[in-house]
């Protein structure tokens, strides 16, 4: 339930963030009593330093902080279509690679 919360929270930054032609970040609290000095997912903890990709190409990075532990969630920046240019992406690929990108 914690990690639908946090997908829809990302997805409602990935829908802000597309009126801008920037990535952006968003870290939430991550910590868990059972796994000290890692990240808690929902369904698996996370080492510190440790990262996944979401679908729809979101990076989670886990990292201590002062205040405990944090996942951050980096979302791709906006490609802008501009002419003689292409849209290409390689939805299967790991992020950054996955974002969108132009080619001219």
């Amino acid at each position: 339930m914690v990690m639908t919360k946090v997908l829809l929270l990302v997805l409602g930054v990935m829908v802000t963030g597309s009126l801008r032609a920037e990535a952006n970040t968003l870290s939430v609290p991550a910590d868990h009593p059972n796994y000290p000095g890692m990240c808690w997912t929902d369904t698996t903890p996370v080492r510190d330093g440790g990262s996944f990709t979401l679908a729809d190409c979101v990076r989670a990075d886990c990292r201590r902080t002062s205040t405990g532990m944090r996942l951050y969630y980096h979302t791709c920046p906006l490609a802008v279509p501009r002419s003689g240019c292409t849209l290409v992406n390689n939805p299967k690929g790991q992020f950054p690679d996955c974002c969108v990108r132009l080619r001219c």
